[in-house]
Formats: structure tokens, C-alpha cells, sequence
């Protein structure tokens, strides 16, 4: 995934969505999700996905974040760093659905 030009990316609505199989994802610095508006239930089901770093992620412009990690039963960690906005609590209900973890983890900062 490090490799792929996300830069004019603004949907990615289920993307991820039942890969039942998937145990690890690498996103790397240049996935690019600056333009990304809708984030729907991308992560959804990957039931044997335990920790996901999306610390290189940059929400600014998503506006549906709804079931993003809904039924990510074995989720035990989820990265986020500083270009991570905030869900709303109505928002937050609905992305940890019967998800492992209830929130996400900032990522320390790596200049401090």
C-alpha cells in the first residue's frame, strides 16, 4: 500500500470491507488520504486485524467515518497521528461497533 498514489483519492467507502484473510497492513508516509471525504466502514470486518497505524493518515476533509472499524472484533490498537481529526461522539459509536478497541491511540510525536 506504501506505494499507491492516493493524492486525488476521495472515497474510500469499504475499501478494506470483509478481507477476513488480511492480518496486516502497511500504509507508509505516502499514502496520501488529505482529499479523502468519505472514510465508510473502510476497515469493516477485518476480523483478524489486531493493530493498524494510520498515524500518517490526514482526516481534515472526511465527512463519513461511520463503521470504519465496525466488527474489527480482534482489534487490539489503532495508530493515529497528528493529522487525525476528531469524530464526533454520535460518529464514534458507530465506527467501534462491536470493534476490539472503543478509541483510537495518538501516536507520540516524533519531534518532541
Amino acid at each position: 500500500m506504501s506505494s499507491f498514489n492516493t493524492s486525488k483519492v476521495i472515497d474510500m467507502n469499504m475499501m478494506f470491507t470483509d478481507c477476513l484473510s488480511l492480518t496486516k497492513i502497511t500504509f507508509g508516509d505516502n499514502y496520501n488520504t488529505s482529499n479523502v471525504e468519505n472514510m465508510y466502514a473502510m476497515f469493516a470486518v477485518c476480523r483478524n486485524l489486531t493493530k493498524l497505524d494510520l498515524s500518517s493518515f490526514i482526516t481534515l476533509n472526511v465527512t463519513t467515518r461511520e463503521r470504519m472499524f465496525m466488527g474489527c472484533t480482534n482489534m487490539q490498537e489503532i495508530l493515529v497521528g497528528e493529522g487525525w481529526t476528531e469524530p464526533t461522539d454520535t460518529e464514534k459509536i458507530s465506527m467501534f461497533d462491536s470493534c476490539g478497541v472503543q478509541d483510537v491511540t495518538k501516536k507520540p510525536n516524533s519531534s518532541t
